[in-house]
């Protein structure tokens, strides 16, 4: 649905869930690097969310969770410097 209606905001939040959700199984199962591709469409997608919608609260907390799994991520890969990035701007 997304690639038919990319500019729907619900389609695009839904598809965000879903690389989140990806990038969850993939941390679990140890795949590091599919977890991080995952997530980082997430972020992609929430930060496109965020800057078509400034005011939107929940869109804003979305990008900050999409931070937050990214440091985590970057963590567990060792790249503390990376993590230390994505951290700094869940907090902003």
């Amino acid at each position: 649905l997304y690639d038919a209606y990319s500019t729907n905001a619900s389609f695009k939040n839904s598809l965000a869930i879903s690389y989140s959700n990806l990038g969850s199984v993939y941390a679990s199962l140890g795949n590091i690097n599919k977890a991080l591709v995952s997530y980082n469409n997430y972020f992609k997608l929430k930060n496109e969310l965020y800057e078509s919608y400034p005011d939107n609260v929940f869109f804003k907390n979305g990008l900050a969770i999409s931070y937050s799994k990214l440091g985590s991520i970057y963590t567990c890969m060792g790249n503390l410097n990376k993590a230390l990035e994505f951290y700094d701007n869940y907090f902003k």
